[in-house]
């Protein structure tokens, strides 16, 4: 039980770290003194980092994105081990997909996501599903059937 959570943890902590905007990193953000989302600077907490990266978030910050993240690698591990959500959602699947969206909207991430192949797919698309082969520090999607014109923007 304890690897089980502490696997959820260290996927967790890496999906934070992958959602930090690092076009938007100042030497203050990169250094922990404020916010890496808001340029808060009371209550912060760590992210983790390295080499000198030293990334930290407000509590209402980090609160949002662990709800974001906890969201996606709940309907990611589902997925993965749930044939009819390779073709249409099941019953579980819709209701881990409702809770990814809303977690999603809550962020304030905007209407689409990128998929793996590269297109971009609406994050209320049916066809969209995390993608369960990915290992990356960062969400990653694909969707259900060709890519050929199917979600573009």
């Amino acid at each position: 039980m304890l690897t089980v959570i502490a696997a959820h943890t260290a996927d967790l902590n890496r999906l934070l770290l992958g959602l930090v905007p690092a076009q938007q990193l100042t030497r203050e953000r990169n250094l922990g003194v404020v916010c890496v989302w808001c340029d808060a600077t009371l209550t912060l907490r760590p992210l983790g980092g390295r080499f000198g990266w030293k990334p930290a978030a407000c509590q209402q910050c980090r609160d949002l994105r662990v709800g974001y993240a906890g969201a996606y690698l709940a309907w990611r591990k589902h997925t993965a081990t749930c044939q009819c959500c390779r073709g249409r959602l099941c019953d579980e699947g819709e209701a881990r997909a409702h809770d990814h969206r809303i977690a999603f909207a809550r962020v304030g991430m905007g209407q689409g996501v990128f998929c793996t192949c590269g297109c971009r797919v609406d994050v209320e698309s049916e066809l969209l599903r995390p993608d369960v082969a990915s290992v990356a520090a960062a969400p990653c999607y694909g969707h259900t059937r060709s890519c050929w014109g199917v979600g573009r923007s």
